[in-house]
Order: structure tokens, then sequence, then C-alpha cells
């Protein structure tokens, strides 16, 4: 039995103000990306320490999206229906994201890439995202294009679209938790600033970027109903109108 769709805003969370949390996360992040692009242009011999292949930055990434993973599984777990399989699947996207951020580990367990995998990684690595198969490589086509679009998406016009037309607060598919329009215009410039890296690696900036941002966007969410599937008793919610 289905039970009635709950009201999709919570009055007494629905406070789209950017709180001193969010402005001292904004300012840890703007931290490192000014670090990477000064080190770049200034101390190239850090800024190649900086972003190394499971270094600082590329494992904070990893355990972001791992956290991200974790929380995703903790709303499936705590809901029901088509809500616990979207949320389920997300879980497992963030997983794998993660896993492939430090080639599943293996520089840290010190395994060796299987032959035919070798032969087709860019990078030789125990991954997906730098396969090239007819010189076309996974990393730009999905990794790339698509990702990013998708990205562009949910921070900047989703949360735009959320803020300006009040149709898409009576939507049932805002479930899904939006960033603050305030966090998306942050994300585009530091999307842009980033291209002040003439260097393949100011997709490691990108990505760390990202996985901090959508994190952040689980606990200061424009739509405030992600909150209560992670912190709430089960539910079962529809996805009609």
């Amino acid at each position: 039995m289905t039970l009635p769709a709950a009201p999709l805003i919570d009055p007494a969370l629905a406070d789209s103000r950017v709180s001193r949390i969010e402005y001292l996360i904004l300012g840890i992040v703007a931290v490192h990306i000014a670090l990477g692009i000064g080190s770049f242009h200034y101390n190239r011999s850090f800024f190649d320490r900086y972003i190394v292949e499971d270094g600082y930055i590329e494992n904070i990434t990893a355990l972001t999206l791992l956290f991200i993973s974790v929380i995703l599984w903790i709303a499936a777990y705590r809901n029901n229906g088509v809500l616990r399989l979207a949320l389920g699947f997300v879980a497992l996207v963030f997983l794998f994201g993660s896993g492939e951020e430090i080639s599943w580990g293996q520089r840290i367990l010190n395994f060796q890439t299987p032959g035919e995998l070798k032969d087709v990684n860019t990078q030789g690595e125990f991954n997906l995202h730098n396969i090239k198969l007819n010189d076309v490589k996974l990393n730009k086509l999905i990794f790339g294009t698509v990702m990013y679009t998708g990205i562009i998406l949910y921070f900047v016009i989703l949360p735009a679209l959320y803020q300006f037309r009040s149709f898409f607060h009576t939507r049932s598919y805002m479930l899904l938790p939006l960033p603050k329009l305030e966090w998306g215009i942050m994300y585009l410039g530091i999307f842009l600033v980033l291209f002040f890296i003439p260097h393949g690696k100011l997709w490691e900036l990108q990505e760390f970027t990202f996985s901090v941002f959508l994190l952040s966007s689980l606990f200061f969410q424009f739509n405030p109903k992600f909150y209560t599937l992670v912190s709430g008793g089960r539910a079962n919610y529809t996805f009609a109108g």
C-alpha cells in the first residue's frame, strides 16, 4: 500500500540563507584552488606533489565520494520502493567513483594491472576511466563531457529553476537534494577559474571541488526534503506530481 506523498517543503528547514559554516567550507575550497593555481605558476614542484596520483587532493576526493555513498546507502535503507532503489543505485555510482579515483587502491595495495586492461589503459592503471578504445577516451566522453554537463545542470540550472519557478517546489522529483544557488554560482566560478591551470591535472581540482560541493549539498540544501530522507524514519514517497 502506497502512503500519501508527504509535503515536499519542511518550513522548519526551508532556510535558503548561506550559513557561516557554508562560508567556511567555501573558503576552504577557495584556498585549495588558489594554492593549486598559484603553485602551478610559481612553484611547479609543489604543484606536482599537490596533485600527484594518490596524493592529498586525490585522496580527499575519494574519501568524500565514499562518504557521499555511505549517506545515500543510509537514506536507501531508511526508505522503501522505487525511492530505495534509486538511492541505492546512486550510492553505487559514487562508490564506483571513489574506487576509480584511487584506481581501486592499486598503488596502496601494490598489485599489477592485468595485461589486457593495461594495453587499453592510457596510464596502465587498474581503472576504467582511463581506457581508450578506437581513439575514443572514456575519460573524455563519459567522465568528461557527459558528467560535467550533468554537473552544470545540477549545480546551476536546477537551483535557478527551483528559486525562480514555483512549479518546481511541488514536484516529487525535487526529492533530489539541490545545492543553494550561491553554491552553484561559486562552483561555476571555480570551474572557469581552474582553466588558468593549462595542464591536464586541473581536473583533479575540478573533481575535488565537485565532491566537496556535492557532499555539502546533502547537508545544506536549497530544498530540505532530502534531509528528512536521511535523518527521519522509514517513508514511502511516490513519484507522482
